[in-house]
């Protein structure tokens, strides 16, 4: 016994950019669905609660500040050692004194003349600075 074949006619088939409408719904959208209405509902809450949040801080300001110099020293630098952000180390460096850092590898801490610490620049395997940490100098203000 012949089965007919059902040929779909042009509403069926969609014109819109050759996607075919009559999949919609089928198992290749299964587990896209959006949110549920009562996420709809626990988002808006949420987002409601934030703005709510944020207008009883009110805006922010700078705080104040005594150092009229705006002066700051590098006194400490993490560094990572390696080619990519997959694999690699990190490395603690701190201002010891004028002349002298120390360098915090793992269970190893050593100390190195400040002059190589314009070395962590990276390239190649080499230390390259990751985050500096900087302070206020401790200086006379020009009032004073």
């Amino acid at each position: 016994m012949e089965t007919e074949e059902a040929v779909p006619s042009e509403a069926e088939k969609g014109t819109e950019k050759g996607k075919d409408k009559s999949k919609a719904g089928s198992s290749q959208d299964k587990g896209k669905a959006g949110p549920s209405e009562a996420e709809k509902a626990e988002k808006v809450t949420a987002i409601q609660a934030i703005h709510a949040e944020a207008a009883r801080i009110g805006p922010v300001h700078a705080l104040d500040c005594d150092n009229k110099t705006g002066q700051y020293e590098l006194f400490g630098i993490i560094t990572h050692q390696g080619r990519t952000a997959e694999g690699g180390h990190y490395v603690a460096w701190v201002k010891r004194d004028e002349k002298t850092w120390l360098v915090f590898d793992d269970e190893t801490v050593a100390e190195i003349d400040a002059s190589r610490i314009k070395e962590l620049y990276g390239g190649g395997d080499w230390h390259i600075a990751y985050m500096c940490l900087y302070r206020k100098m401790d200086t006379l203000t020009l009032d004073e």
